[in-house]
């Protein structure tokens, strides 16, 4: 597929639900409840790591308030410096 615009989040939530639901019998004994929303806290996540732009993270989850995706970093930031103490 070739495609010139982005898919919308509503879209790709979506898909993603179905691919899921497709592969779930593989998924059963893993502890986390995979979503479409842990795909996005996983995606700002790695790019933060990866060194990317907090706007372009924040434009790339299109969220609104660059405070969502903060919240998204923060809490991983959080516990990461819980268990590094």
């Amino acid at each position: 597929m070739n495609r010139k615009t982005a898919f919308s989040p509503p879209y790709l939530g979506i898909y993603m639900i179905r691919k899921l639901k497709k592969i779930e019998y593989e998924l059963k004994n893993i502890d986390i409840q995979l979503t479409p929303h842990v795909f996005c806290h996983a995606f700002a996540i790695t790019s933060q790591l990866s060194g990317a732009d907090l706007f372009d993270i924040v434009r790339s989850l299109s969220h609104r308030k660059m405070k969502t995706t903060m919240i998204y970093l923060k809490k991983f930031f959080a516990r990461k410096q819980h268990v590094m103490n």
